[in-house]
C-alpha cells in the first residue's frame, strides 16, 4: 500500500510567466486513462449494406474539462498539396461529460463501396496505408472505437501508453470460421506506428502462413516479413489467401518493432448460427504490460479463453474460486508464441488463471484474451492481469437505446468492496458489497459480475466509477442477445499497466504553458484515494485531489503531494519500459519572466 512505506511525491514550482514542463504531464508513465493514444481502423465488410458502420470514437472526461484533437498525421488535410487528407477535429468536452465523434462518412457501404478513407485496407501493393488516427488531449480521457452495426457490433478500448510497445503476440479466437460474404468478411491484424522510420518484423507460428497487400503477397508459414513504416503508417496481415477457417487465425505471431507501435486485431462476420455474423476484436498492449495471473467471469456457455504464451515451458493453471481446479493441472503446456484455449464449464462462476503454481515459481506472462457470448451474438476482450494494476477512478459511456443485456464485471481487493461510487453516489443496488466472491489463490483479489442493470437505474450517458479504498478493473458487457438486434460489447476500461499514479497543473499537456503574477493555479493529483499537498498556503484545499492555489504572489512556490490509499507495487513502469524501484519521483516545474529549461531527477527515497 502506498501508507505503507512507498510514497509518490510530485513537487510543483510556481513562480510566475511561464510553466516549463516535459513533454505533457503524464510523461513517463503509461495509462488507459491517458492524454496520447494510436489506432488504426480495421477493415469491416459492409456485406452489402451497411456493414462497418457507423463507426464512432467515444470519449469521455473525469474531473477536468478536456480539449480534444484528432489527426491523421500521414495524411493531413491540406488546401492545395492534399486536398483528399484528413482534417483536424477538435471536441471540448466538459468534465464529466462524454462525446461521440461519427466517422462513418469515412467508411464504405454499400451506397458508397470505393469509399477508402479510413479503414486499413490492402489498397496498394506492400499493404502500407497513411490511415493511422493520433488522439490527443489536454486532460486525460477514456477512448474507445465502436463499431453498431445490427449484425456486428463490438468496441475496441484504446490503451494509450499501455497500448504502444515494441514487441507484441497476437491471440485470436480459432472455433469459428467467418462467413462467406461479399464483401470478403476475414481476419487480421493491424498496426500504426508512432514514429517516422520504424522497422517491424513479423514472426508467423508455425504452420500459419499470412497475405498482404493488394496483390495479396503470400508469407509461408513460420516465415518473416519486415516493413518499414513513418509515423501514422499502417499495415494489414491477413490469414493467407483470405482462409476463413478458424484453425488458419494467426494466433501466436510475434510482431516486433524498432520504435513503438500500436496493434489491434479484428475478426470479421464470425459464423456463430443460423443468423450470427458477429465481429469481434481489441487493441492489444505489449509484452511488458501483460501478467501472469488472471480473473474471467462465467459469460455463459461456452465460455472460451485463448492465453498465448511468450516464454517457453509456460504451464497453464486453471482455477474455480474456490481454488478446485479446472481440468487438468496443468490445463495446458505452451511454448512461445503457442496459444492453448481454455473452455471454464458454465456454473463455475469465476475462473483464476495462472502461469505459477508456487509463489517462487519464475514469471512467465502470457495473454488473455475472452470472448464473451449471449446467443449468437459474440464480443471479444483483451483481459488486464491483476496485481499493481487498474484504476481508482474511471469513466464510460452507455450509448445504446434499448439494451438489454448491461452487466459490470469488477475486480477489487478485498476490503474494498463497500468503497464503489458511482457518480458520486453508493449504488449497492448495482454494485452489491455483498455480492463480491473471494477468488482463492489470488492474494485477496475479489470479483463481482453484477445482474445485468437496467437503463432507468442507469441512464444513457457518461458516468464516472470510482472506488475510494483502492484500484479496481471494470470490464463491461452490453448489448442483444439476438442476431441482427445489435451486437453485443465486451471491453475492459481500466488500466492494463502498473498504477497509474501522477500530478501536474491541470490541462497543460504542452511543454509551455502562459500564466500572469496573480493568476489562480489549478493542481491535478490522480491514482490514489487520499491526497496531502503541503504547504497548504494559498491552496483552496490541500486535502484533496484538484486544489487551487489562489492569489500566488511573485517568486517561487514549491508544492509537495502525498498520493496514498490505493496499492502502490514495489517499482513504478514509465512510459520508456524502466522500473524504477524504491525512489521518490519528483517532478520541478518553474514559472519564471524568462523561459527556462525542464528538469526531472529520480531521487533515491
Amino acid at each position: 500500500m502506498l501508507n505503507r512505506g512507498h510514497r509518490l511525491l510530485y513537487l510543483f514550482r510556481c513562480c510566475a510567466l511561464f510553466l516549463i514542463l516535459a513533454g505533457g504531464p503524464l510523461t513517463g508513465l503509461k495509462a488507459q486513462v491517458d492524454t496520447d493514444f494510436w489506432f488504426v481502423v480495421p477493415e469491416l465488410s459492409h456485406r452489402g449494406n451497411t456493414g462497418g458502420t457507423p463507426g464512432r470514437l467515444r470519449i469521455a472526461t473525469l474531473e477536468l474539462q478536456a480539449t480534444v484533437s484528432i489527426t491523421m498525421p500521414a495524411n493531413p488535410y491540406h488546401a492545395t498539396l492534399n486536398p483528399t487528407g484528413f482534417q483536424e477535429i477538435i471536441v471540448d468536452i466538459p468534465a464529466n461529460s462524454a462525446a461521440e465523434v461519427d466517422l462513418s462518412h469515412l467508411l464504405d457501404d454499400a451506397a458508397n463501396p470505393m469509399r477508402n478513407l479510413l479503414e486499413n485496407k490492402p489498397l496498394t501493393p506492400d499493404g502500407i496505408n497513411n490511415f493511422g488516427l493520433h488522439i490527443t488531449s489536454t486532460n486525460v480521457i477514456n477512448v474507445y472505437w465502436e463499431v453498431n452495426y445490427e449484425y456486428g457490433s463490438d468496441l475496441w478500448t484504446l490503451k494509450g501508453g499501455n497500448g504502444m510497445g515494441t514487441l507484441f503476440y497476437t491471440p485470436f479466437q480459432t472455433v469459428y470460421p467467418n462467413r462467406n460474404l461479399t464483401p470478403r468478411t476475414y481476419s487480421a491484424i493491424d498496426i500504426v506506428a508512432t514514429a517516422d522510420n520504424t522497422v517491424v518484423t513479423f514472426t508467423l507460428p508455425a504452420g500459419k502462413g499470412a497475405s498482404y497487400g493488394s496483390n495479396v503477397t503470400s508469407i509461408l508459414a513460420g516465415g518473416t516479413h519486415v516493413i518499414t513504416l513513418n509515423q501514422g503508417q499502417t499495415f494489414s496481415l491477413f490469414p493467407r489467401n483470405y482462409s476463413i477457417l478458424g484453425a488458419d487465425r494467426l494466433a501466436g505471431t510475434r510482431i516486433e518493432s524498432t520504435l513503438p507501435i500500436s496493434v489491434c486485431i479484428k475478426d470479421d462476420a464470425l459464423n456463430t448460427g443460423s443468423q450470427g455474423q458477429p465481429v469481434t476484436g481489441d487493441q492489444l498492449v505489449p509484452v511488458d504490460i501483460i501478467g501472469d495471473n488472471y480473473i474471467v467471469p462465467d459469460i455463459k456457455n461456452p465460455n472460451h479463453i485463448y492465453v498465448v504464451a511468450t516464454e517457453n515451458n509456460t504451464n497453464i493453471y486453471v482455477t474455480d474460486s474456490d481454488g478446485i481446479p479446472i481440468g487438468p493441472t496443468p490445463y495446458t503446456t505452451l511454448n512461445r508464441g503457442e496459444q492453448g484455449l481454455i473452455v471454464v464449464p458454465n456454473g463455475s462462476k469465476y475462473a483464476r488463471i495462472t502461469s505459477k503454481a508456487n509463489p517462487g515459481d519464475p514469471v512467465k506472462p502470457f495473454y488473455v484474451y475472452q470472448h464473451a457470448l449471449s446467443n449468437q451474438t459474440r464480443g471479444g476482450a483483451l483481459v488486464p492481469a491483476i496485481g499493481c494494476t487498474g484504476n481508482t477512478q474511471l469513466a464510460f459511456t452507455r450509448a445504446r437505446q434499448g439494451e438489454n443485456i448491461f452487466y459490470f464485471f469488477l475486480i477489487t481487493e478485498k476490503g474494498n468492496e463497500d468503497q464503489f461510487l458511482i457518480d458520486g453516489n453508493s449504488e449497492p443496488t448495482i454494485i452489491d458489497p455483498g455480492a463480491f466472491t473471494e477468488i482463492q489463490g489470488s492474494d485477496g483479489w475479489v470479483a463481482l459480475l453484477t445482474n445485468s442493470i437496467n437503463a432507468n437505474v442507469l441512464p444513457i450517458g457518461q458516468h464516472l466509477v470510482e472506488n475510494t479504498g483502492g484500484i479496481f478493473h471494470l470490464a463491461i458487457i452490453n448489448g442483444f442477445p439476438g442476431a441482427g438486434q445489435g451486437g453485443l460489447y465486451y471491453g475492459y476500461y481500466s488500466d492494463f499497466g502498473g498504477l497509474n499514479v501522477g500530478a501536474t497543473v491541470a490541462g497543460t499537456n504542452s511543454s509551455v504553458v502562459r500564466a500572469c503574477y496573480g493568476d489562480s493555479v489549478q493542481l491535478y493529483a490522480f491514482g490514489g484515494t487520499n491526497y496531502q499537498w503541503t504547504p497548504d498556503t494559498y491552496l483552496d484545499d490541500a486535502n484533496i485531489n484538484l486544489p487551487t492555489a489562489i492569489n500566488l504572489p511573485p517568486g517561487p512556490h514549491d508544492y509537495t503531494v502525498e498520493v496514498s490509499g490505493a496499492s502502490q507495487p514495489s517499482s513504478l513502469s514509465t512510459r520508456k519500459s524502466e522500473w524504477i524501484s524504491g525512489k521518490t519521483v519528483m517532478v520541478f516545474v518553474r514559472i519564471s519572466e524568462q523561459p527556462l529549461s525542464f528538469f526531472a531527477s529520480k531521487v533515491i527515497s
